[in-house]
């Protein structure tokens, strides 16, 4: 389930001509019980096959789910495009074509050069790798320029999320463990819950990370690949205006997200399964809607989904820890000392706080993850760093304390969270 998660639109990449998806339909299953599936509620279904039923039988018998879309990809035949080096993608127009000659310098025709290149899976693969670590992937990807890879730095990243209000509701407790030196957070400790957060990030469509972001993850090239299919007119050149918001918003498949999570990517998904009988034979479909004329006997009933997680009552009661670099861990007492030994901390440079992290944090740490080998100190650095004090001396003359005036107010706007008085 973390390891090889499974793609929601899977039915719509199947049809794709180059496909790196390489993992199998998706199954689902049912129990055998003809009753337990044209209850009013309480129906179950899985996408592991022999979980339990409430009945007590096992859920093993395959059930299809109708096609939801008849699209051969994603975008209409008659469609064209523009994808730049650094993965805009626009409408391909004479025009378009004048204004990007212009934009990258080009003065005659004779400068630029025209090639064919060939594109298989492999060659997909790579270009994901480069979208993620250039600036101008199809560049390094094309002309093999790898040296020009781009590497990122604390200096560099932008952890900011934007006004997102945590819910005081949903927040997790965590104990922190800081080196003073440098306020590098070695590591936390905290209970299921934050393990489950951070587990989720496996489990995340990368497009519904860039929207719970809004489009900046700070990879320059996968937010301008978002920003323009955001501006893409679905009626014009995508298959089906819905597409658009499954691209641009996806959720995870069914049971591969965590339950009761922070970040949820979309909405639920929602089953039902159409039964039957027909030719003295019951009959059982899964679908993703309701039809408001039904054929007699034909039963719409709502299907839950199985929670997939272990329902054998073990438990990790000690909780996880969890270091900067994300390297998850049940809680052993010697585990945290032999972290602490490898790090060469001294105990007197080290620090504890207990702190209460809720949506805002968590974006900011699933964000550091992405462009950062301190994922819990640059995410968390603004959120438990003790604020700066800057005391400001200023003469008894009006016109010194104007000018200490003036500067303490423009210190403040820049650095609202620093503590600024006049003496």
């Amino acid at each position: 389930m973390l390891l090889r998660p499974r793609n929601w639109m899977e039915a719509c990449c199947q049809k794709l001509k180059l496909n790196i998806d390489d993992t199998e339909p998706m199954k689902y299953f049912i129990c055998d019980s003809w009753d337990c599936v044209r209850k009013e509620r309480g129906n179950l279904l899985s996408t592991f096959k022999n979980k339990k039923c409430h009945c007590g039988k096992p859920m093993d018998r395959e059930i299809s789910l109708e096609e939801r879309t008849s699209e051969n990809g994603f975008v209409k035949e008659t469609a064209s495009f523009i994808i730049c080096d650094d993965l805009r993608v626009m409408p391909n127009s004479l025009g378009t074509s004048v204004d990007l000659f212009h934009e990258l310098g080009a003065k005659n025709m004779e400068a630029i050069e025209e090639r064919t290149v060939e594109i298989g899976n492999k060659e997909l693969l790579d270009l994901l790798k480069c979208s993620f670590l250039s600036k101008t992937p199809l560049t390094d990807f094309i002309l093999n320029k790898k040296q020009f890879l781009y590497v990122y730095t604390k200096h560099q990243c932008q952890f900011e999320i934007g006004e997102v209000s945590s819910n005081v509701i949903r927040q997790m407790v965590l104990k922190v463990l800081i080196r003073k030196s440098d306020r590098k957070i070695l590591f936390v400790e905290g209970q299921e819950d934050f393990a489950d957060f951070i587990f989720g990030f496996l489990t995340l469509p990368l497009g519904g990370v860039l929207h719970m972001l809004g489009g900046f993850s700070s990879y320059s090239c996968l937010d301008k690949l978002y920003k323009s299919v955001t501006e893409l007119c679905p009626y014009r050149y995508l298959m089906s205006p819905s597409l658009k918001h499954m691209l641009v918003n996806p959720q995870c498949a069914p049971q591969f997200g965590i339950y009761n999570q922070i970040l949820q990517i979309g909405d639920l998904p929602v089953f039902y399964c159409k039964s039957y009988e027909k030719d003295m034979k019951q009959i059982s479909v899964l679908v993703n809607s309701t039809k408001s004329l039904r054929l007699y006997g034909e039963l719409y009933k709502t299907m839950d989904i199985v929670d997939p997680k272990s329902s054998d009552g073990k438990s990790n009661s000690g909780g996880y820890m969890v270091t900067d670099d994300l390297v998850v861990t049940p809680i052993l007492s010697i585990s945290g000392v032999s972290y602490l030994n490898r790090s060469k901390v001294r105990l007197s440079d080290l620090e504890q706080r207990v702190i209460n992290i809720g949506l805002k944090e968590c974006l900011s740490i699933l964000k550091a993850s992405l462009i950062s080998t301190s994922a819990l100190t640059n995410g968390l650095e603004k959120f438990i760093m003790p604020d700066k004090v800057l005391l400001i001396t200023c003469f008894r003359s009006p016109d010194f304390r104007f000018v200490s005036v003036t500067i303490l107010h423009i210190y403040k706007y820049f650095n609202p969270r620093c503590n600024v008085s006049l003496n």
